[in-house]
Protein backbone atom coordinates (compact mmCIF):
# COMPACT_ATOMS: atom_id res chain seq x y z
CA UNK A 1 0.00 0.00 0.00
CA UNK A 2 1.38 3.64 -1.35
CA UNK A 3 0.01 7.34 0.36
CA UNK A 4 1.16 10.07 -0.99
CA UNK A 5 0.81 13.37 1.91
CA UNK A 6 -0.47 15.88 -0.08
CA UNK A 7 1.16 19.45 1.30
CA UNK A 8 0.10 22.24 -1.00
CA UNK A 9 2.50 25.26 -0.11
CA UNK A 10 1.64 29.25 -0.62
CA UNK A 11 4.25 31.09 0.61
CA UNK A 12 6.51 30.28 3.65
CA UNK A 13 5.57 27.00 5.86
CA UNK A 14 5.23 28.87 9.68
CA UNK A 15 7.77 27.50 11.56
CA UNK A 16 5.87 25.20 14.10
CA UNK A 17 3.57 23.89 11.12
CA UNK A 18 7.11 22.60 9.54
CA UNK A 19 8.35 21.05 12.68
CA UNK A 20 5.22 19.02 12.94
CA UNK A 21 5.08 18.16 9.22
CA UNK A 22 8.49 16.82 9.98
CA UNK A 23 7.84 14.86 12.94
CA UNK A 24 4.43 13.64 10.77
CA UNK A 25 7.08 12.46 8.04
CA UNK A 26 8.94 10.57 10.49
CA UNK A 27 6.38 8.62 12.11
CA UNK A 28 4.47 7.55 9.01
CA UNK A 29 8.02 6.78 7.30
CA UNK A 30 8.43 4.42 9.89
CA UNK A 31 5.36 2.94 10.22
CA UNK A 32 5.77 2.38 6.40
CA UNK A 33 8.79 0.72 6.95
CA UNK A 34 6.75 -1.63 9.70
CA UNK A 35 4.52 -2.32 7.41
CA UNK A 36 6.36 -2.56 3.99
CA UNK A 37 4.11 -0.02 2.13
CA UNK A 38 5.66 3.39 0.68
CA UNK A 39 5.12 6.67 1.91
CA UNK A 40 5.82 9.99 -1.00
CA UNK A 41 4.90 13.71 -0.06
CA UNK A 42 3.72 16.08 -2.33
CA UNK A 43 4.67 19.66 -1.93
CA UNK A 44 3.32 21.95 -4.90
CA UNK A 45 4.54 25.64 -4.31
CA UNK A 46 2.72 28.36 -5.38
CA UNK A 47 0.71 27.20 -7.77
CA UNK A 48 -2.60 29.12 -7.88
CA UNK A 49 -5.62 28.67 -7.46
CA UNK A 50 -6.12 25.85 -5.18
CA UNK A 51 -7.78 23.68 -7.14
CA UNK A 52 -4.77 23.51 -9.87
CA UNK A 53 -2.04 22.71 -6.48
CA UNK A 54 -4.80 19.53 -5.46
CA UNK A 55 -4.98 18.20 -8.46
CA UNK A 56 -0.67 18.10 -9.16
CA UNK A 57 -1.15 16.16 -5.61
CA UNK A 58 -3.48 13.65 -7.08
CA UNK A 59 -1.34 13.23 -10.72
CA UNK A 60 1.63 12.75 -8.12
CA UNK A 61 -0.43 10.05 -6.40
CA UNK A 62 -1.19 8.38 -9.74
CA UNK A 63 2.32 8.55 -10.22
CA UNK A 64 3.31 6.56 -7.22
CA UNK A 65 0.29 4.31 -7.64
CA UNK A 66 -0.92 5.43 -4.02
CA UNK A 67 -4.11 3.77 -3.17
CA UNK A 68 -4.50 7.11 -0.19
CA UNK A 69 -3.43 10.45 -0.23
CA UNK A 70 -3.62 12.13 3.12
CA UNK A 71 -4.11 15.93 2.30
CA UNK A 72 -2.47 18.27 4.98
CA UNK A 73 -2.71 22.11 4.61
CA UNK A 74 0.79 23.69 5.61
CA UNK A 75 -0.96 25.93 8.43
CA UNK A 76 -2.63 22.60 9.71
CA UNK A 77 -1.18 20.95 12.84
CA UNK A 78 -2.44 17.07 12.99
CA UNK A 79 -2.54 15.13 16.40
CA UNK A 80 0.09 12.61 16.69
CA UNK A 81 -2.29 9.51 16.27
CA UNK A 82 -4.64 11.61 13.63
CA UNK A 83 -3.65 9.77 10.12
CA UNK A 84 -3.90 5.95 12.12
CA UNK A 85 -7.44 7.01 12.83
CA UNK A 86 -8.38 8.00 9.79
CA UNK A 87 -6.88 5.45 8.11
CA UNK A 88 -8.50 2.95 10.83
CA UNK A 89 -12.02 4.43 10.14
CA UNK A 90 -11.57 4.49 6.17
CA UNK A 91 -10.94 0.76 6.68
CA UNK A 92 -13.59 -0.29 8.54
CA UNK A 93 -16.03 2.33 6.45
CA UNK A 94 -14.83 2.51 3.00
CA UNK A 95 -15.82 6.16 2.96
CA UNK A 96 -13.96 8.05 0.40
CA UNK A 97 -13.34 10.81 2.01
CA UNK A 98 -12.79 11.74 5.77
CA UNK A 99 -11.55 14.96 7.78
CA UNK A 100 -10.49 15.70 10.49
CA UNK A 101 -11.86 18.35 13.07
CA UNK A 102 -10.44 21.92 12.42
CA UNK A 103 -11.52 25.32 13.13
CA UNK A 104 -11.20 28.87 10.21
CA UNK A 105 -9.52 31.43 11.09
CA UNK A 106 -11.41 34.55 11.67
CA UNK A 107 -14.43 35.60 13.38
CA UNK A 108 -16.56 33.46 14.01
CA UNK A 109 -14.33 30.75 14.09
CA UNK A 110 -16.48 27.86 12.85
CA UNK A 111 -15.52 24.36 12.25
CA UNK A 112 -15.68 23.27 8.54
CA UNK A 113 -17.83 20.51 8.80
CA UNK A 114 -21.52 20.97 7.29
CA UNK A 115 -24.39 18.61 6.70
CA UNK A 116 -27.20 19.71 4.22
CA UNK A 117 -30.74 19.80 5.67
CA UNK A 118 -32.88 20.77 2.63
CA UNK A 119 -31.62 23.35 0.91
CA UNK A 120 -29.53 24.74 3.54
CA UNK A 121 -26.38 23.69 4.87
CA UNK A 122 -25.65 23.38 9.22
CA UNK A 123 -22.78 23.42 11.00
CA UNK A 124 -21.61 20.00 12.49
CA UNK A 125 -20.44 20.86 16.21
CA UNK A 126 -19.02 17.58 17.76
CA UNK A 127 -16.19 16.77 20.41
CA UNK A 128 -16.46 13.31 19.74
CA UNK A 129 -17.48 10.59 17.60
CA UNK A 130 -17.43 9.40 13.55
CA UNK A 131 -20.18 11.64 12.05
CA UNK A 132 -22.00 11.42 8.67
CA UNK A 133 -21.64 15.01 7.15
CA UNK A 134 -21.68 16.87 3.70
CA UNK A 135 -18.85 19.05 3.44
CA UNK A 136 -15.41 19.75 5.14
CA UNK A 137 -12.14 21.40 4.54
CA UNK A 138 -9.09 19.29 3.17
CA UNK A 139 -7.22 21.14 5.81
CA UNK A 140 -6.58 17.39 7.28
CA UNK A 141 -8.45 14.61 5.05
CA UNK A 142 -7.82 11.59 3.82
CA UNK A 143 -9.06 10.45 0.50
CA UNK A 144 -9.48 7.00 -1.36
CA UNK A 145 -7.62 7.37 -4.35
CA UNK A 146 -8.92 4.14 -6.13
CA UNK A 147 -12.54 5.32 -5.49
CA UNK A 148 -12.50 9.38 -6.79
CA UNK A 149 -11.05 7.24 -10.32
CA UNK A 150 -13.54 5.02 -10.43
CA UNK A 151 -16.76 7.14 -9.33
CA UNK A 152 -15.51 11.04 -10.52
CA UNK A 153 -14.66 12.55 -13.85
CA UNK A 154 -11.47 14.73 -14.26
CA UNK A 155 -10.45 17.23 -13.26
CA UNK A 156 -11.57 16.05 -9.80
CA UNK A 157 -10.89 19.28 -8.25
CA UNK A 158 -11.78 22.43 -9.45
CA UNK A 159 -13.42 26.25 -8.34
CA UNK A 160 -16.59 26.89 -9.42
CA UNK A 161 -19.23 29.68 -9.33
CA UNK A 162 -21.77 29.20 -7.48
CA UNK A 163 -25.62 31.06 -6.95
CA UNK A 164 -25.20 35.17 -6.82
CA UNK A 165 -21.99 35.01 -8.27
CA UNK A 166 -20.50 33.08 -5.01
CA UNK A 167 -17.28 31.16 -5.38
CA UNK A 168 -17.22 27.88 -4.44
CA UNK A 169 -14.15 26.55 -3.09
CA UNK A 170 -12.18 23.24 -4.68
CA UNK A 171 -12.89 21.49 -0.88
CA UNK A 172 -17.00 22.25 -1.29
CA UNK A 173 -16.96 21.10 -5.18
CA UNK A 174 -15.01 17.94 -4.75
CA UNK A 175 -16.97 17.47 -1.23
CA UNK A 176 -20.53 18.15 -3.48
CA UNK A 177 -19.18 15.80 -6.37
CA UNK A 178 -18.36 12.95 -3.94
CA UNK A 179 -22.06 13.03 -2.60
CA UNK A 180 -23.30 13.23 -6.02
CA UNK A 181 -21.71 10.10 -6.91
CA UNK A 182 -23.11 7.80 -3.93
CA UNK A 183 -20.10 8.37 -1.40
CA UNK A 184 -19.89 9.06 1.92
CA UNK A 185 -17.74 11.83 3.70
CA UNK A 186 -17.29 11.31 7.77
CA UNK A 187 -15.82 13.43 9.76
CA UNK A 188 -13.97 12.23 12.98
CA UNK A 189 -14.20 14.34 15.92
CA UNK A 190 -11.26 12.47 18.17
CA UNK A 191 -8.75 13.97 15.23
CA UNK A 192 -8.64 17.94 16.88
CA UNK A 193 -6.29 19.76 14.57
CA UNK A 194 -4.71 23.17 15.24
CA UNK A 195 -4.63 25.41 12.48
CA UNK A 196 -2.29 28.65 12.56
CA UNK A 197 -3.16 32.23 11.94
CA UNK A 198 -1.90 35.41 12.27
CA UNK A 199 0.05 35.13 15.82
CA UNK A 200 -2.69 32.46 16.36
CA UNK A 201 -3.35 29.24 16.98
CA UNK A 202 -6.76 28.27 16.45
CA UNK A 203 -7.69 25.52 18.02
CA UNK A 204 -10.44 23.73 21.37
CA UNK A 205 -9.11 26.07 24.06
CA UNK A 206 -8.46 29.00 22.19
CA UNK A 207 -11.60 29.23 20.13
CA UNK A 208 -13.84 30.55 22.85
CA UNK A 209 -11.43 32.97 23.84
CA UNK A 210 -10.70 34.28 20.53
CA UNK A 211 -14.76 34.66 20.18
CA UNK A 212 -15.20 36.60 23.12
CA UNK A 213 -12.52 39.01 22.23
CA UNK A 214 -13.70 39.74 18.47
CA UNK A 215 -16.85 40.16 19.92
CA UNK A 216 -15.96 42.80 22.59
CA UNK A 217 -14.24 44.28 19.93
CA UNK A 218 -17.31 44.35 17.48
CA UNK A 219 -19.34 45.52 20.41
CA UNK A 220 -17.34 48.56 20.70
CA UNK A 221 -17.03 49.18 16.66
CA UNK A 222 -20.97 49.54 17.09
CA UNK A 223 -21.29 51.73 20.22
CA UNK A 224 -18.67 54.13 18.25
CA UNK A 225 -20.52 53.94 15.19
CA UNK A 226 -23.86 54.80 16.67
CA UNK A 227 -22.31 57.39 18.87
CA UNK A 228 -21.03 59.12 15.93
CA UNK A 229 -24.24 58.75 14.37
CA UNK A 230 -26.20 60.53 16.70
CA UNK A 231 -24.16 63.24 16.77
CA UNK A 232 -25.53 66.15 15.23
CA UNK A 233 -24.17 67.97 12.21
CA UNK A 234 -24.01 71.38 11.40
CA UNK A 235 -25.28 72.68 8.46
CA UNK A 236 -22.45 73.61 6.02
CA UNK A 237 -23.12 77.61 5.91
CA UNK A 238 -23.35 77.28 9.88
CA UNK A 239 -19.17 76.24 9.83
CA UNK A 240 -18.14 78.27 7.88
CA UNK A 241 -20.06 81.38 9.82
CA UNK A 242 -17.92 79.87 13.26
CA UNK A 243 -14.96 79.83 11.39
CA UNK A 244 -15.47 83.01 9.42
CA UNK A 245 -13.53 85.68 11.76
CA UNK A 246 -10.73 82.89 12.57
CA UNK A 247 -10.15 81.61 9.23
CA UNK A 248 -10.23 85.50 7.41
CA UNK A 249 -7.21 85.90 9.66
CA UNK A 250 -5.41 83.16 8.95
CA UNK A 251 -4.32 83.95 5.08
CA UNK A 252 -3.74 80.82 3.35
CA UNK A 253 -3.78 78.79 6.32
CA UNK A 254 -7.28 79.20 5.87
CA UNK A 255 -7.31 76.20 2.98
CA UNK A 256 -5.99 73.26 5.80
CA UNK A 257 -9.09 74.71 7.96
Amino acid sequence: MNITVGIPLIGDVPADAFNDHMRLAFRLGREAERGGHGVFFSCPQNIFPHDRARIAVFEDALRTHSEYIFFVDADTLVPREGFAELMRVQQDTKAPLISGHYYRRGNPFTNTWSKKIGDEFFQVEATEGIHDIDTCGLGCALVNVKWVVENLTPPYFTMEMGPHSCIVTDDIAFCTRIKQAGGLILGHAGVRCIHLGNRQAVCDETVPVLRKWFNQKKGQQDARSESLSSTPVQDSADSVQSLGGEAAGAGNESAVL
